[in-house]
């Protein structure tokens, strides 16, 4: 199902924001790196794992789901269990991340929760916007000639391109 496709992007799409809330300072001055985490033997997958100082201490493990609507709570307890096996985590105190399309519920006082507009504009309105500094954020400049996801998430979020006319450019 195309659902299915999009989840490795979605959880691309919340690295790449943890990235530049990071690099703001706003989850702490100590980060020094972000990305997902497997166990050696792939029983355990967590989607971001933020890391910081030099000891490279993780601090923050997250969850995306691709779903409309997720219990947050029932999610931060899985994540919680999972991050006891990152080496040098203290799932005690480490803290969480919960992402869903639309709507968190049951989200714990002590996690984050993200959620997101996904809004599709005609080029009128989006140009718009842009002129008018109403679009905080956004994607242009893709055309794709099938119904696979993958042809505009993948290059979106991990391939390296160049400079799009409108300044978007996938720095990693």
């Amino acid at each position: 199902a195309r659902d299915d496709r999009f989840g490795p992007r979605w959880e691309e799409a919340l690295r790449q924001q943890v990235r530049r809330r990071s690099a703001d300072g706003q989850l702490g001055e100590e980060i020094v790196g972000v990305g997902g985490w497997w166990n050696d033997d792939g029983s355990q997958e967590i989607d971001v794992v933020a890391i910081a100082g030099r000891s490279r201490t993780p601090v923050l493990v997250g969850e995306a789901k691709w779903a409309r609507q997720a219990n947050a709570d029932r999610l931060a307890r899985q994540l919680r269990a999972k991050a006891i096996h990152i080496p040098g985590a203290d799932a005690d105190r480490i803290q969480l991340l919960i992402c869903a399309r639309e709507r968190l519920d049951a989200m714990p006082a002590d996690a984050i929760g993200v959620t997101a507009n996904l809004v599709t504009l005609a080029d009128a309105e989006f140009f718009a916007a842009l002129n008018a500094s109403q679009a905080p954020a956004f994607i242009n400049d893709w055309t794709w000639d099938n119904g696979d996801p993958d042809n505009v998430m993948w290059s979106l979020f991990s391939a390296p391109r160049a400079e799009t006319r409108l300044g978007y450019k996938n720095e990693r």
